[in-house]
């Protein structure tokens, strides 16, 4: 079944409670993320400016999305009708690897900000980024455990990608893989 007519750059995962899919247009007239349901109707434009990598929130009220509304990649929620837009990230560094925390208090992300990629959580609702990674090399490609007590990430430690293991606090960290190819991709 066709999904929509608008030629998409990228689409999102299914909304948790199944009812919607999100994707998103960066350039052109239809610029903007857009929701559909998954009989192919009632599909609704809630961006109107390049806006990429639209996340669910556990409970399908909000996304979370990366903007470069104000000109540089930036982090922003709304809840899924389009409303209250606001940005979470100022800096002028990108942002990315975006992941909601499973019960939705928390949103992690990469950010290039000290020079190099390491790994943030934030509180949507009372934004404040927390730093979780201080190593000399790259760190990203961060995910949740189901319950949210520890976060798989990728390190180039010695490198190549390692995969590593924290507690949701940053601290903890612990090599999960040890050889020369490279391991990427965590998931649990």
């Amino acid at each position: 079944m066709l999904l929509t007519t608008i030629r998409a750059d990228e689409v999102s995962s299914w909304s948790p409670d199944g009812k919607s899919v999100a994707f998103s247009v960066r350039e052109g007239e239809e610029q903007g993320v857009y929701i559909r349901n998954p009989d192919g109707v009632n599909e609704f434009r809630v961006t109107e400016t390049s806006d990429s990598g639209p996340i669910w929130s556990p409970d399908s009220k909000r996304f979370a999305f990366i903007s470069v509304r104000d000109g540089n990649p930036e982090i922003y929620v709304m809840n899924t009708d389009g409303t209250e837009q606001r940005r979470l990230t100022e800096s002028d560094a990108p942002e990315y690897d975006l992941s909601w925390s499973p019960n939705g208090k928390f949103l992690m992300f990469v950010t290039g900000l000290d020079s190099l990629a390491e790994i943030y959580i934030t509180d949507p609702d009372a934004p404040g980024d927390i730093r979780l990674t201080y190593n000399e090399v790259r760190d990203d490609q961060p995910v949740w455990s189901p319950n949210g007590k520890q976060i798989a990430f990728v390190s180039y430690l010695d490198g190549d990608a390692e995969i590593f293991l924290m507690d949701s606090a940053g601290s903890e960290q612990t090599r999960l893989t040890n050889n020369e190819g490279d391991d990427i991709n965590p998931s649990w």
